[in-house]
């Protein structure tokens, strides 16, 4: 297999949170994938047993956000609405999403949110004043803090 490329397995043990049924998240990771949610590579050749999807190293933090928005009960409407909005990022969310990859959204006033609203959008968006605009304007229907729901990916 090429150097970082990994499988639903791989996802799998570095999203699972503690008291998670394992085998769960491995069937919500490949219904994601028949969702379009999450897109592997490309399918590997496995000796004896047919294929195998292989992911990129950014579909694990992908993986964690969708998972802590499923836990919280968000559909598959709306983690195709927040993919969307990862696949539509423009730079200044793009260098959110990294440093809240790498972990550094913890000081305050510099934490990393993703918001989604009732009118469809989604947007990255740095400290609770970024939040507070879209429950003032937008009327926000999904927060979620990026630093915290990646820091279990970064732990690993």
């Amino acid at each position: 297999m090429a150097r970082g490329a990994l499988t639903v397995k791989d996802i799998a043990a570095r999203i699972v949170l503690p008291g998670e049924d394992a085998q769960g998240i491995l069937e919500r990771i490949r219904h994601w994938t028949r969702e379009d949610l999450l897109v592997p590579l490309r399918a590997a050749l496995h000796p004896g047993t047919g294929t195998y999807r292989v992911y990129d190293e950014d579909t694990v933090y992908r993986a964690a956000v969708l998972n802590a928005l499923a836990n919280e009960g968000a559909t598959v409407r709306h983690l195709s609405m927040v993919v969307d909005a990862l696949d539509k990022m423009n730079r200044k969310e793009r260098q959110l999403w990294e440093r809240a990859k790498m972990g550094a959204t913890f000081e305050e006033g510099n934490e990393v949110y993703l918001v989604a609203t009732l009118t469809g959008s989604t947007e990255i968006v740095k400290g609770i004043s970024g939040v507070r605009e879209y429950f003032e304007t937008f009327r926000a229907l999904i927060v979620l803090d990026l630093g915290r729901a990646l820091a279990l990916v970064r732990a690993r």
